[in-house]
């Protein structure tokens, strides 16, 4: 079992639906984030939907949950210049850094909403260039695979939708 990263767009609140324990019956996406609720921008938790076609959406394995603390070491050494545990364990004084609300957030059932989704695309933009060069390598291929997969995740999530890490 991995971390697996889910991206909608244009997702409003269902008004009427079937819950069972975390779980939406309907055709609906469940919306939550235990760690850090301040990353939803607002929006409450809860079951979203779009309109039939309206939707953009997009997911894709981010690797183990292993892997995935790889990645966000290996991106906090890209952005800050620290490892990601340095981060984890004394955050304020990198609060305002590149992809430090990805950094903090652990995978297991939490999400971002469409703010942060923008200012962490612009994140994976500014430094996209950086991220190429330092991961060109073959065996590092996968670090930048999923640094371009959260790029276009958090691109369509900043339009009024939200990015789940499960």
């Amino acid at each position: 079992m991995g971390v697996v990263v889910a991206a909608i767009s244009k997702a409003r609140r269902a008004r009427k639906h079937k819950r069972g324990g975390d779980w939406c019956f309907e055709h609906h996406t469940p919306v939550f984030n235990w760690a850090l609720p301040v990353l939803l921008d607002g929006r409450p938790e809860g079951c979203y939907c779009s309109k039939e076609g309206d939707l953009d959406c997009f997911d894709f394995d981010a690797g183990s949950y292993g892997g995935y603390n790889e990645f966000r070491d290996e991106l906090s050494r890209l952005a800050i210049g620290i490892p990601a545990n340095e981060l984890w364990t004394n955050p304020e004084p990198h609060l305002e850094s590149p992809f430090v609300e990805l950094l903090l957030l652990r995978p297991e059932g939490n999400a971002i909403g469409p703010v942060t989704s923008a200012k962490l695309y612009r994140d994976f933009t500014r430094y996209a260039a950086a991220a190429r060069k330092q991961w060109r390598r073959k065996s590092e291929r996968w670090l930048l695979e999923n640094y371009m997969d959260f790029r276009t995740a958090f691109r369509i999530a900043k339009n009024r939708g939200f990015v789940l890490l499960r």
